[in-house]
Formats: C-alpha cells, sequence, structure tokens
C-alpha cells in the first residue's frame, strides 16, 4: 500500500504540490481524497473591544513567525468585525478576549491558492480556577499498532461528557483531520483506529469538577481535548506559523450537547493538548459579523 505524507512546514508551497499530486495520482478514489486536502494554519492572539461591539486593536502572538502578508490578512480581517457589546452590571465595558484564528487555504480547479477565515475561538483553555473544570488523570492515548502499521496520522477532537464524580460518562469523536493521503477505505479504517484508540482513553480519564461560579451546580460538563497523533515525536508540536495540510473529517455533534457552538468556531481553532470547556464560551465575545469582515 502507498501512503503519502503530506503534512510539513514549507507553507503554501504544501497546498500548491497538492494540487501537482492531484494529476499524478492514481486513479479513482485517491485523487477524489487529495482533492479534499486543505492546508490550516492557526494564528492566535488578543482582540480589543470597544463598548460598541467595534474592534479597536488587534494583536497577533508570534508576528515574527508568521509570513508578513499573512499577519496582515489576519489583522484586516479580525479589523472590520463587530461583536455583541459585553456588559457587566447592565453596561456596556470595553474588553480585551483571547483570540485564536483558524485560515484555511485550498486550490482551486483554475489553480489559485484561495485563504478564507475557517474558525475562530474567543474563549481559551480551562484554568485553575475552582470555575473551571480541571484534569485530574488524563492519560495519553495509545497508539493502535494497526494504526502504526498503515502510517496514519492525525488529529482527533473529541468531545468528553464528565459527571459530577468527575468521571467520564460519554465520549465522543467530534472530529478526526488525517495529515496522510490513502483511498477513501483505507482513510475510513484509519480514522476508525484513531477514534477507537482516543475513546478508549477518554473513558479512563478523570477531571476535577468546577465547586464555585455559574457552572458549579450542572448535571454535567462537556469538554473539548484535541489528541494527535504523531509517528515522528521529533515533529514539533508547535504550531505558531506553521502551514499544516490535511484531509478533513466529516464532523459530527454530541447528541447530549444543546446550546450551539459560537458563531464561527471550528474545531480547528483549538490549540492541540489543551482542554477546553464546552460552555465557557457563553462568558465569550459574540462575533455578529461574517467571519471574512
Amino acid at each position: 500500500m502507498e501512503f503519502r505524507k503530506i503534512t510539513g512546514r514549507v507553507g503554501l508551497a504544501v497546498v500548491l504540490m497538492l494540487a501537482a499530486a492531484g494529476a499524478l495520482a492514481a486513479p479513482g478514489s485517491k485523487r477524489e481524497v487529495l482533492g479534499k486536502a486543505e492546508s490550516s494554519l492557526l494564528v492566535k492572539g488578543e482582540i480589543h473591544i470597544e463598548t460598541d461591539g467595534s474592534v479597536s486593536a488587534v494583536v497577533l502572538d508570534r508576528k515574527r513567525r508568521l509570513d508578513p502578508g499573512i499577519a496582515r490578512f489576519v489583522h484586516e480581517t479580525a479589523s472590520k468585525w463587530t461583536f455583541e457589546p459585553v456588559q457587566e452590571n447592565g453596561k456596556p465595558v470595553s474588553v480585551r478576549s483571547p483570540m485564536a484564528v483558524n485560515l484555511v487555504a485550498t486550490v482551486s480547479q483554475a489553480g489559485s491558492v484561495d485563504i478564507r477565515v475557517g474558525g475562530v475561538n474567543f474563549s481559551g483553555p480551562a484554568d485553575d480556577s475552582d470555575e473551571s473544570i480541571r484534569r485530574l488523570r488524563t492519560a495519553v492515548p495509545t497508539y493502535p499498532p494497526r494504526a502504526v502499521a498503515m502510517g496514519a496520522e492525525g488529529i482527533v477532537y473529541l468531545l468528553v461528557q464528565v459527571s459530577p464524580d468527575g468521571k467520564v460518562t460519554d465520549v465522543v469523536a467530534e472530529q478526526v483531520n488525517l495529515t496522510v493521503v490513502a483511498s477513501s477505505q483505507q482513510m475510513q479504517r484509519m480514522r476508525e483506529l484513531l477514534t477507537i484508540a482516543s475513546i478508549s482513553a477518554a473513558r479512563r480519564w478523570t477531571f476535577l469538577p468546577p465547586t464555585s461560579g455559574p457552572e458549579a451546580d450542572a448535571p454535567f460538563w462537556t469538554v473539548r481535548v484535541p489528541a494527535q497523533f504523531i509517528l515522528n515525536l521529533q515533529n514539533d508540536p508547535e504550531r505558531a506559523g506553521r502551514w499544516e495540510t490535511y484531509i478533513p473529517g466529516p464532523r459530527q455533534r454530541a447528541p447530549w450537547l444543546v446550546d450551539q457552538d459560537a458563531p464561527g468556531f471550528s474545531p480547528d481553532a483549538l490549540s492541540d493538548g489543551g482542554l477546553y470547556m464546552v460552555g465557557a464560551d457563553k462568558k465569550a465575545p459574540k462575533l455578529l459579523t461574517p467571519l471574512g469582515g
């Protein structure tokens, strides 16, 4: 079996090579899979929102690691956003919010590279306060030997339901993105293997539920946890300034989730290894305008 590795640090050149690779791929489903490839870049920083919901400043983390054109694109796009005014004690206030922007690059049929904002997140990972859920035991999933033999790599975005005693009562793989290319059938098997391994590990996790704040009396809590599978352990997990090319998997919703995600949210806008409390984004600024500004 032939599998093609498509991750790398070569920026948009990765996307351009995929366009060429599509013409060279074996006929059939592998060519179709290649046509679904995307490259993403996670850009993090801070956004300053005024009392009327307008944006007064966009501050990017590690700006020197970003291509100047990309930094300018994110700054100009975010500056056009409008948010629902944030209120405290019934009065609008200006705020500074964490910001994570997931850029997505694809190759059009004409061969041009199209870049868009694929998702955003304005709430940070869970902290160590009593108002937040905290890790107690969260062992890393074991890499399935069969997945290793197949060369499967990627990231599994987990939705984990936590009970008041801190135990996991349910787990759903919200999305599985792969960074290798094979036939549709082979890639489906890779997703299944990584999903089973991730869910198996997550069911043994335990957490410390919040003991104060508005979420303390909830019947259960849901957290998002990205689980990454990388064969080469020497790969730098730092995503700042680095494009990652992948084949996105279908997204599914956990049956117990009632609330809708914040406008523009995407799991790809979460940092690897983080723990994100679903519902915490209720306090986050709400975007009113389209992602493109």
